[in-house]
């Protein structure tokens, strides 16, 4: 993509500035965002707002390493619960986010996750009995693999906008257009 794609412009900010602003409308304990090789940028961004940065040194290793670096972080500080969602997710609405909590609150369940047309992922919410496997993870292996493989307790709901990447400039531009952002 030629720069770091959370830090691309979107709308009227950029688009982990985006999935932030929509996390920040939550009733949230501790937001943070794990950063690597642009973490000078990342913390320039956010540094007046509440979000906590956290560099992962091993952010060349790939997703697994962040989310274990701040499943580690947030357990060592007493949350028992994670909301995960990715900063490359800026089409996330909120009514989905608050809907995981919820049912991630009514139900005795160890993942409330999203579910989409073909695959169940992140935006999730990890219980507490979790994090020793997510604590675990290395390299490009996340969430989305455990939840495939681990036997949890596991509840889906459906996500009212489909899952879409970000991960080429096509895909950007294409976003960009379908959201007129």
């Amino acid at each position: 993509m030629g720069q770091p794609k959370t830090l691309l412009p979107w709308a009227e900010s950029t688009v982990i500035e985006t999935a932030l602003n929509t996390a920040l409308q939550l009733a949230h304990k501790e937001i943070v965002v794990i950063g690597g090789a642009h973490q000078q940028q990342l913390e320039s961004l956010l540094a007046n707002t509440s979000v906590k940065t956290i560099f992962n040194p091993n952010w060349q290793q790939g997703m697994g390493s962040s989310l274990a670096l701040g499943i580690e972080y947030l357990s060592g500080i007493g949350i028992k619960k994670v909301l995960v969602l990715l900063a490359d997710m800026p089409t996330i609405q909120i009514n989905h986010l608050n809907a995981l909590i919820e049912s991630s609150n009514a139900k005795d369940c160890d993942v409330v996750c999203s579910a989409y047309t073909e695959m169940k992922g992140v935006p999730a919410v990890f219980n507490h009995t979790t994090f020793a496997r997510l604590m675990a993870l290395e390299g490009e292996i996340g969430a989305k693999k455990l939840l495939k493989t681990a036997s949890w307790r596991l509840i889906s709901i459906d996500s009212e906008t489909p899952f879409e990447d970000l991960d080429t400039p096509e895909d950007y531009q294409s976003l960009k257009e379908k959201y007129k952002a």
